[in-house]
């Protein structure tokens, strides 16, 4: 005897399951869209029937997570919903400017010097985009790529992995940072030999800070760390404060600490590897038209307006 059809995955199932990924609970979606949530609740156990696998875990303390074939599916969803929505405004004669949320991870030290621009250039190419920004640090970064929370990152390509695609925006080389008092300061450039002698100040993040080490070890150099601290601003006020120097790839506008204590931007002498800017996103992930769209603002503010060459300090 033949078994009931399992119940097929309309495009109303497939928004209210989007939903629930995008704003991580069935609670969220519910408020976000104005339905009930047994109704998201039963659109979510339809389609894992007809499917055969489960989209989400749930945790009645933390809401829900995406399984890895959840990602697959709501990326799929994704895309089937934007093309539904451009059918629509094609048959109306109406205009298909990309619309919806675009969850964006960004590298906690290259946030404020990326983000503002881009959300601002943005918001005028494409004012129904809504951005929701998270911050981390690379390995956090690339985790939340290949777990599917956000869909596409911006970061260095200083930590690989396979399972995430990496396009290029930008080269940029390693500085030094200094106090004004510090007696290096006069000079155009420093070497890494001088800042060994120097005690540094380091950012407590395991990827940069073996990627900064690395720096001094490829020359048989080892920094004195004196200090760590997960924030930029922190490292400044140190350095600011006499208590050693840092290596930075981008430099704020003004020359002053956070207590307004003088601080030197200096290019480092001899060959640097040079770093990536990258736009990351999971291998599986299947483009929409809004990735697409900050792809190209991106592309556009970045790689080709050089948007960032006022925060560069250029090789010795």
């Amino acid at each position: 005897m033949k078994g009931t059809p399992s119940p097929q995955p309309n495009l109303r199932r497939l928004n209210y399951i989007v939903a629930v990924a995008d704003y991580g609970s069935i609670s969220n979606a519910a408020g976000r869209l104005h339905v009930s949530q047994p109704a998201i609740s039963a659109a979510i156990k339809d389609c894992e029937h007809a499917f055969g696998f489960r989209i989400f875990m749930r945790n009645p303390a933390q809401g829900v997570s995406v399984t890895p074939n959840g990602r697959a599916f709501v990326s799929r969803a994704k895309r089937l919903l934007e093309d539904a929505r451009e059918f629509q405004a094609q048959a109306m004669g109406m205009s298909t400017v990309p619309t919806g949320r675009l969850e964006v991870r960004c590298l906690t030290t290259l946030a404020p010097v990326i983000m503002p621009t881009l959300i601002e250039g943005l918001g005028e190419d494409y004012p129904d985009i809504s951005i929701q920004l998270h911050e981390g640090d690379l390995g956090e970064v690339i985790d939340l790529l290949k777990s599917g929370v956000v869909e596409v990152a911006i970061t260095y390509d200083i930590y690989r992995d396979p399972a995430v695609v990496f396009r290029n925006l930008l080269k940029v080389t390693p500085h030094a940072c200094l106090s004004a008092r510090d007696p290096l300061a006069t000079q155009p450039s420093v070497s890494l030999a001088q800042l060994a002698e120097r005690d540094m100040v380091a950012l407590d993040f395991p990827a940069t800070d073996d990627y900064i080490l690395n720096l001094f070890r490829q020359k048989g150099l080892e920094p004195n760390v004196r200090y760590r601290t997960k924030s930029a601003e922190m490292m400044r006020s140190l350095i600011g404060a006499g208590a050693g120097f840092s290596i930075f790839m981008f430099r704020p506008i003004s020359d002053r600490a956070f207590d307004d204590s003088p601080l030197v931007h200096l290019p480092i002498r001899g060959r640097l590897p040079q770093t990536r800017v990258v736009l990351a996103s999971a291998r599986q992930l299947i483009a929409t038209r809004i990735v697409d769209a900050f792809s190209a603002e991106c592309e556009k503010r970045i790689s080709q307006g050089n948007i960032l060459k006022q925060f560069v300090v250029n090789p010795a």
